[in-house]
């Protein structure tokens, strides 16, 4: 029995049909909305909600399709999402000196035209004219281009492979585009650069929709090993969003010629449709960590007819099953590789990713920081979109806040609860273990307007008095879920120094790389102990390193090399088995 649904938002009205016994959620996500699951669908972090007309608010994880939910609805089922968020995030970081050498490059060409005396093949006349082959798949629209063209070509030249990778007329106005991706976890990042001069011209960004089957790669991965069609949906998802960026910022995806793509392990084993199970559990075996060059049609082949222009896609590699081709990318950004004195990378997200160098050496390592730096597992946690609480102050007696767009509060993201936590600790209202003041304590009396039960618990409400928005509030799990993953990154960051042999002072600089690290206010990082305080005055904020070590690696094609040696001189030290870890993790736990 099919069942219809009626499906609102604040941009989209439309009818969509399901079958006895599926639940919402899914209808939901196959139906284009995003729907927030951060616990991967199990019911228990109670961000799916959507309100059926006539029932009320649910959990649309847990609410099945039925005759009884028809009947309880009256009849005929309307679901009224929430209004979907906009990101906002800071596309690129640091994108140092490089030369304009990118792995494409243009080369006009005038072919001799055939006759009864010339009957060369068309690809051996390219070739005659041009030093280069023509590789099979191209082959297919060389009869048409050549004649329509004149015999008059602009081909583009693929360095790595000394081939064409794609040829057209000669034509000024026609540009040449790539375009640097990076896959987070909780976010997209796209930016979009001139291949003839390396200009950078524009940014799209949004959130992951993978993000609608759990927040972090482990709750990804268990849904992926469910069944194909769940690993597939998480592909999909990703692939047309990648799409839909590309084609925003260039108008189209015709006159794209390179993408460059970095992520994590886990996302680019989801996007190019690898099994990444084993990434999961000990001893963490990815299927690859190779660093590829192939075109979009070798990597993409059933969304080819969707990019119009095959592009030479370049996938960074990764370089442990929990480091992956985001940290890649940011030790070229950073030079980390090029270092002359000892320095860190820092990649706070989902997951803490370190890496230390020292005397041409690279160790590195990754922590379970938990998705509580991007918003989620926080009771109001969201992502950095317009609405989200994003600074905290007490001033004069009084507690303040800002929020992303300066619009009314709709949840707190990471950077928010960072600054939230270092707050508390300032005013007195939760104490060096993280506890909430007591009931009866003088702090309790300053803040009894901010004080609150909801659902039966204490919590601190950030914009009481505002009639107008729904209480965003602070829990005292939320405090926990912080402790937790600051201090996975503090033990992470001192294991590596101690394992190195240095110390905090021989450490020159420490880069803070990251979508959550773009908005991170570094004093506030030392104040709850994310940082170690003994690396003070060395931090430097290196925004989105993934981005920009993919646009590099797309603009100046000797990268490639140097992405060989990092793979190199790089050794992935194992956390999970390390007592050291544990009792500086313990030690890291408690607030100063």
């Amino acid at each position: 029995m099919e069942y219809r649904l009626r499906i609102r938002d604040n941009s989209d009205d439309k009818i969509v049909y399901a079958k006895e016994g599926e639940l919402l959620i899914d209808v939901l996500r196959r139906s284009g909305h995003f729907i927030q699951a951060p616990c991967g669908g199990t019911g228990k972090c109670g961000k799916c909600k959507a309100e059926i007309e006539g029932i009320g608010d649910v959990l649309t994880c847990q609410t099945v399709i039925n005759s009884d939910l028809a009947e309880s609805a009256g009849g005929s089922i309307t679901v009224v999402t929430a209004p979907q968020s906009e990101a906002v995030i800071k596309s690129l970081g640091i994108l140092p000196a490089h030369n304009p050498d990118p792995i494409v490059w243009e080369l006009d060409a005038e072919l001799e035209m055939p006759s009864v005396r010339d009957q060369r093949a068309d690809d051996e006349r390219i070739i005659a004219a041009t030093g280069y082959e023509v590789p099979w798949h191209l082959l297919k629209s060389v009869p048409v281009v050549i004649r329509r063209s004149g015999y008059k070509l602009r081909c583009v030249i693929r360095q790595d492979k000394n081939e064409i990778a794609s040829l057209g007329p000669v034509d000024e106005n026609i540009p040449i585009y790539g375009i640097s991706i990076d896959i987070g976890t909780t976010t997209l990042s796209a930016s979009l650069f001139d291949m003839r001069t390396g200009n950078y011209i524009a940014s799209a960004n949004s959130m992951n929709p993978q993000r609608a089957y759990g927040a972090d790669v482990i709750s990804r991965i268990d849904y992926a090993a469910t069944s194909e069609a769940n690993a597939y949906a998480l592909r999909q998802v990703v692939v047309d969003e990648m799409i839909r960026l590309s084609a925003k910022l260039c108008g189209g995806t015709e006159n794209i010629s390179v993408l460059s793509i970095a992520g994590n392990t886990t996302m680019m084993h989801l996007l190019c449709g690898h099994d990444p199970s084993a990434i999961a559990r000990s001893p963490f075996i990815p299927v690859t960590k190779a660093n590829k060059t192939l075109y979009f049609h070798e990597v993409f082949g059933e969304w080819t007819s969707e990019f119009e222009s095959d592009p030479v896609c370049i996938l960074l590699p990764s370089l442990s099953g929990y480091v992956g081709a985001d940290i890649s990318a940011g030790i070229i950004a950073t030079d980390l590789d090029l270092a002359e004195r000892p320095a860190l990378l820092v990649d706070i997200g989902t997951n803490g990713e370190i890496a230390l160098q020292n005397n041409g050496r690279i160790t590195c390592c990754s922590v379970a920081a938990g998705p509580a730096f991007e918003g989620a597992n926080i009771a109001c946690g969201t992502g950095g979109v317009k609405g989200a609480v994003d600074r905290t102050s007490f001033i004069n007696g009084y507690f303040d806040f800002t929020t992303i767009g300066d619009l009314p509060p709709s949840g707190i993201c990471g950077s928010g609860i960072v600054s939230v936590v270092s707050t508390f600790l300032k005013a007195g209202i939760i104490d060096e273990t993280g506890r909430f003041c007591e009931e009866d304590s003088e702090e309790a009396e300053v803040f009894r307007d901010w004080f609150s039960i909801i659902n039966g618990e204490r919590v601190f409400v950030l914009n009481k008095g505002d009639d107008k928005s729904s209480p965003v509030y602070v829990t005292q799990k939320d405090i926990r879920e912080i402790q937790n993953a600051k201090a996975a990154v503090c033990a992470g960051i001192r294991l590596l120094i101690s394992k190195s042999g240095l110390s905090a002072k021989d450490i020159d600089k420490v880069y803070i790389a990251g979508g959550f690290g773009n908005f991170l206010d570094i004093d506030e990082a030392y104040a709850i102990g994310l940082i170690p305080g003994e690396l003070k005055g060395k931090v430097i904020s290196a925004g989105n390193t993934s981005a920009a070590g993919a646009s590099l690696c797309m603009l100046d094609f000797s990268i490639a090399s140097r992405l060989s040696s990092i793979f190199e001189i790089t050794e992935y030290y194992e956390l999970s088995t390390d007592s050291q870890f544990t009792e500086m993790y313990v030690d890291s736990m408690f607030f100063e």
